[in-house]
């Protein structure tokens, strides 16, 4: 059987989603399938500028010169193909191979649950509630489904008008490359990125900038962490540029030289900060899996996340797990109790450290390409099975 990736455009496919559609061209590659990744090109919008008139060209590019072109695909193509929609978010392709071998793999509803006024913090405007529903209606024509997380699963069904043929629950992968290392070097190599010692510890944060990553809640925390315990402790974020709003909490801190934002840094950089960070505080809104948590795992860091799904299936047992702010008569009462968490996973004893480390190699193993891999192939294959 030929199998087809079908994925966003170019420039519109994030470091999580490249990394899923290598796992799956990899895994697929392995078995000696032909596959190829089948997705838009940019000839109307080339430009880098997605405003404007440039906006509505690369709506054409996408929607209407590439639906021309995957309807001719699978119309005319006389080969049995198998087509793996990357993203439920590419869901108005869905009509095209919905009669095909097909499957859909779902990463996270936020985008969906946003326009639905579930997020007070993302209010979402008329015509991004009309695109929105336009996925909605294209991704529910499908009958396969392979959800990232029981959370997603969940939400999965209830979007979808009936119950799918099929409605699989499979977790990501971690990389390879994110594993434990020698903690001298790492610490050596993360100093020369910030320009600092780091001898007396570090809090890390890894991610983007929206909306639920809570990223001014982690400079909270680590204010209130400060103000109370007053050790050399300090903060390093990595991910996209700080926005306006970090920037002052930053500034208003007190605190403002021992927290440090790192941008654009290479992955074995990122690997050498799990690897030396004392703890990885992860306070995400919502997730759609949560990759972060098994990085920082599998590096051998202890995780301090939110207490709710899926956050709690990819931490599992051995990580510390903290309320959202919305419990809390304030988000200055939230911060304090989330620095006492802090302060805990920090005094771990090495005893204590050595033990969780152990613990997070076994859980850690559930989440390799070696044991995903076959689960996912394992799904095409009974869903090929009903097309034969």
């Amino acid at each position: 059987m030929i199998f087809r990736i079908i994925i966003h455009q170019k420039g519109g496919l994030g470091y999580s989603m490249q990394r899923y559609a290598s796992l799956l061209k990899a895994t697929l590659e392995q078995q000696a399938y032909e596959v190829a990744l089948l997705g838009p090109r940019l000839y109307l919008s080339k430009s880098y500028n997605t405003k404007g008139v440039y906006k509505w060209l690369r709506y054409i590019d996408i929607y209407i010169l590439f639906g021309i072109a995957l309807w001719c695909k699978t119309t005319f193509t006389k080969e049995k193909v198998f087509y793996i929609v990357l993203d439920q978010a590419l869901g108005l392709y869905v009509p095209f191979v919905k009669n095909k071998p097909h499957v859909i793999h779902c990463h996270d509803f936020i985008a969906l649950k946003s326009t639905l006024g579930r997020y007070a913090k993302n209010q979402v405007g008329k015509t991004g509630k009309l695109y929105q529903n336009l996925i909605r209606k294209g991704f529910s024509q499908g009958k396969h489904f392979i959800s990232i997380s029981k959370h997603t699963q969940q939400e999965l069904h209830q979007f979808l008008p009936k119950a799918p043929q099929t409605s699989a629950q499979i977790y990501n992968a971690v990389d390879e490359q994110f594993r434990p290392g020698n903690l001298a070097t790492a610490l050596k190599i993360l100093e020369r990125e910030v320009h600092t010692s780091l001898a007396g510890g570090f809090v890390l944060h890894v991610g983007g900038n929206t909306f639920y990553k809570n990223r001014v809640g982690v400079l909270q925390v680590f204010t209130a962490y400060k103000e109370k315990y007053g050790t050399p402790l300090k903060l390093v974020m990595i991910g996209s540029a700080p926005t306006v709003a970090m920037q002052a909490a930053k500034a208003h801190s007190g605190f403002s030289d021992d927290i440090y934002f790192l941008t654009k840094v290479t992955d074995q950089v990122l690997v050498n900060a799990y690897q030396a960070a004392n703890v990885f505080l992860f306070p995400s809104l919502a997730e759609g899996f949560g990759y972060p948590i098994i990085e920082a795992l599998a590096c051998g860091c202890p995780v301090i996340t939110t207490n709710t799904g899926p956050m709690t299936e990819v931490g599992g047992e051995l990580s510390w797990y903290i309320p959202t702010a919305r419990e809390f008569s304030s988000e200055e009462e939230w911060a304090q109790q989330v620095a006492e968490q802090v302060k805990e996973v920090i005094d771990l004893s090495p005893d204590a450290l050595t033990q969780f480390k152990h613990k997070a190699k076994e859980h850690v193993a559930n989440f390799r390409a070696e044991t995903i891999g076959p689960q996912i192939l394992n799904v095409y294959n009974k869903i090929g099975a009903d097309y034969a």
